[in-house]
């Protein structure tokens, strides 16, 4: 794991800190085009839903930049 996870994390985690790293998919097209990339924010829920229930995150990433470009920063950030 140690392979995978950055410095920032292992440091925090070696200061007593719980660190978790989960990830999740979001379903896609096999077809880049504006219109698939558009479609990906109705799936954000379905993506969302996969994660424990309850889990406290203080952060979470979306890893997609075209799609994240032409959904929106206000969108994503809800």
């Amino acid at each position: 794991l140690r392979h995978f996870i950055g410095d920032g994390v292992g440091t925090r985690a070696g200061k007593g800190q719980l660190a978790s790293i989960l990830h999740s998919r979001i379903a896609c097209d096999d077809q880049v085009t504006v219109e698939n990339l558009t479609a990906m924010k109705e799936r954000f829920a379905d993506a969302l839903a996969l994660f424990p229930p309850g889990y406290h995150f203080d952060v979470i990433g979306y890893g997609c930049t075209s799609a994240s470009l032409l959904i929106g920063e206000e969108t994503i950030q809800a």
